[in-house]
């Protein structure tokens, strides 16, 4: 799976393999990625947006000053918004550094998942303030999945 709910296979049976590769190959390359919505799997295509994604644009005053929220930490703007099934508006902001290499952990260490359920979305919305997210993230979607089964 390269995108969310979408699989694509080549039979065994297959006559014509070459083609039935070719037509599935353009799925994976750079261009046709770049054009998609989908997490790129392509790894140069993956570390550029990655390093677009850290891009932080400043929010200033009218006098062109960096401006600071309530505990003094520089503001930048959002890089977006993404939405909850329930229309809920989750505004996303550039990662840093440190998130961007937890971020490389875990897809380097992740396996596969089984399919989209809400509840995990919104246990990593809310691990997203947390300094260790990825071990919170694990440890709680751990015990999600275990009560789950149970």
């Amino acid at each position: 799976t390269f995108e969310d709910g979408g699989n694509l296979a080549m039979s065994a049976t297959c006559r014509d393999k070459d083609s039935a590769w070719e037509f599935l190959r353009t799925f994976f390359l750079e261009e046709y990625e770049s054009s998609s919505n989908c997490f790129p799997v392509n790894a140069r295509l993956f570390d550029n947006e990655l390093e677009e994604s850290m891009i932080q644009t400043p929010v200033l005053s009218k006098k062109g000053e960096q401006l600071y929220d309530d505990d003094g930490e520089p503001r930048y703007y959002e890089s977006g918004t993404m939405y909850l099934s329930d229309y809920t508006a989750i505004p996303y902001y550039p990662l840093t550094e440190e998130r961007a290499q937890q971020l490389r952990e875990l897809i380097s260490t992740t396996s596969k998942t089984v399919n989209r359920n809400e509840d995990i979305y919104r246990i990593v919305k809310n691990a997203m303030g947390e300094d260790n997210v990825c071990e919170v993230v694990q440890e709680q979607v751990s015990k999600y999945l275990k009560a789950s089964i149970s």
